[in-house]
């Protein structure tokens, strides 16, 4: 047990994220006078916590404006990966049309890309701790302008499958890194707001894809999405380069690359490893159950109370209800004002919930207490997937109704709740391992995704959009049930303990 105990914390510290000393541990008799001066003059303070060093360079003492300049590149890149693979959805009719395949087909070059933003960072992540992180942006996203500038020129689904394909596994060296930027450069009290800050941002880029690119289509034609696409992508390569990066560790500069590599930011951190031991760690969360259990219940929310409405929505309203890509676009909207509402009842909401339970407490903090919330967000999910399919079950063809949509955005307020909550559990249960958690959680909720964009479309014909509405109606209330036992048994340990 000792032995397994070291290992993990082993693979803890390889991929440890957050920089500095906690100031609860550290004398204020243990910092030298010109570490309290140096402190003072740069925050003001030297109450601080994490305590950063003296060192200019650490991303804690950076100015303003460049931590601000860092996290806007961060968060757009984010919301640019959920956006780009999104935002083709209005054309697939279109791009059916122009490929001679059906839309359902069609449709797989938005989960295909979906998958490898899942899967990648297992490999990328390792990397970026031990070689730098900003050289992957860099390269990432000038792959992704090669690969749009492509995309735009395709005439075949196979050659455009191949550039989705390649998009995502440029783009998505940045889908795990949101805690890792926020915790390098923000101090702890800043830390929920700023990560509440570029998660709306990266939950926004999935519905707002689809509702701008649909008026593209509409009016211009679906090449253009491809070569908008780039257009962003060249910016954000330019952007990079003006960054700094935000892997930090003590001494840094003597081990910076030289010539091209230099420039481009590559670094040697002699304090991580790259073995397969790294590149499997990720995985070594599947021994607590915990993690099992939550990372099923939010793969399955994540698909049948959002996935479905991004992916699927086209080839249902479209052939349904007749619409054109211009109209199809609007069809998003309930969706993005569900996920913002949820996004502010499941952020400060669940942190102000927690703080009052832990007053009730005594000051006791029981992370269980968090899951309460999740009661309003799983309601939420499943009245909203059946208002959604039963609406639809009795719309009649070419009679556009919103009644549809009200249940969608319903259902998407829910399961961003129930998203966030739990993964907040997830990490306050084990906040050593909250990079593992990602990864581990991450992988598997894409690669759910992909798999839902196969047997969706037939589960849709086989048992119509009631059935099927109820179908994952009952499969989110069996996760509601395994979220109240967990809780029930957190519960009954912390009376224990």
């Amino acid at each position: 047990m000792t032995e397994e105990k070291t290992e993990q914390s082993s693979l803890n510290e390889n991929i440890n994220l957050e920089k500095g000393i906690s100031s609860d541990e550290v004398d204020e008799k243990s910092i030298s006078e010109s570490h309290k001066n140096f402190l003072l003059k740069i925050h003001g303070t030297y109450h601080l916590d994490p305590l950063p060093t003296e060192d200019p360079n650490e991303p804690l003492n950076w100015s303003k404006g460049k931590k601000r300049f860092n996290f806007f590149m961060m968060a757009f890149q984010m919301f640019v990966q959920t956006f780009m693979s999104a935002g083709l959805s209005p054309a697939y009719s279109v791009m059916a049309a122009k490929y001679g395949t059906s839309m359902t087909m069609t449709s797989y070059l938005t989960t295909a890309q979906l998958a490898l933003l899942g899967v990648c960072p297992l490999f990328f992540t390792p990397l970026m701790e031990k070689y730098g992180r900003k050289p992957f942006f860099i390269i990432g996203s000038f792959g992704a302008l090669v690969t749009n500038i492509a995309g735009g020129f395709c005439n075949t689904y196979g050659a455009q499958m191949a550039t989705r394909v390649l998009n995502g596994l440029c783009l998505s060296p940045i889908s795990t890194v949101g805690p890792a930027f926020v915790a390098a450069m923000y101090f702890g009290k800043d830390r929920g707001a700023m990560n509440g800050v570029w998660s709306m941002i990266l939950i926004m880029g999935s519905p707002m894809g689809p509702f701008l690119m649909g008026f593209v289509v509409q009016h211009i034609g679906f090449k253009w999405i491809y070569w908008i696409y780039a257009v962003v992508n060249f910016i954000q390569t330019i952007g990079w380069i003006f960054t700094e990066d935000t892997l930090y560790f003590p001494g840094k500069v003597n081990h910076n690359a030289k010539g091209i590599f230099g420039k481009l930011g590559f670094c040697k951190n002699p304090e991580k490893e790259v073995s397969l031991r790294v590149f499997l760690a990720p995985f070594t969360m599947a021994k607590y159950m915990r993690n099992v259990l939550m990372t099923f219940t939010t793969c399955i929310v994540f698909v049948y109370a959002n996935i479905v409405f991004i992916v699927e929505t086209p080839s249902i309203f479209q052939p349904l209800f007749h619409l054109d890509s211009q109209s199809m676009s609007l069809q998003y909207i309930p969706i993005m004002i569900g996920c913002f509402i949820g996004e502010m009842i499941a952020g400060k909401g669940s942190d102000v919930f927690m703080m009052k339970c832990q007053a009730r407490r005594g000051g006791v903090r029981v992370p269980a207490d968090r899951f309460i919330l999740t009661y309003l967000g799983y309601v939420c999910a499943i009245l909203g997937v059946l208002i959604w399919g039963i609406y639809l079950k009795n719309s009649k063809e070419g009679h556009w109704t919103i009644r549809p949509l009200i249940g969608s955005g319903i259902s998407a307020a829910g399961a961003d709740i129930v998203l966030t909550v739990t993964i907040t559990y997830a990490n306050d249960c084990q906040p050593q391992d909250s990079v593992l958690i990602g990864l581990f959680y991450m992988f598997f909720r894409l690669i759910f995704s992909f798999a839902s964009s196969i047997y969706l479309p037939h589960m849709f014909d086989s048992i119509n959009m009631a059935g099927s509405s109820i179908f994952m109606a009952a499969v989110m209330a069996l996760c509601f049930v395994i979220t109240v036992v967990l809780q029930i048994c957190d519960w009954k340990k912390a009376r224990k303990a």
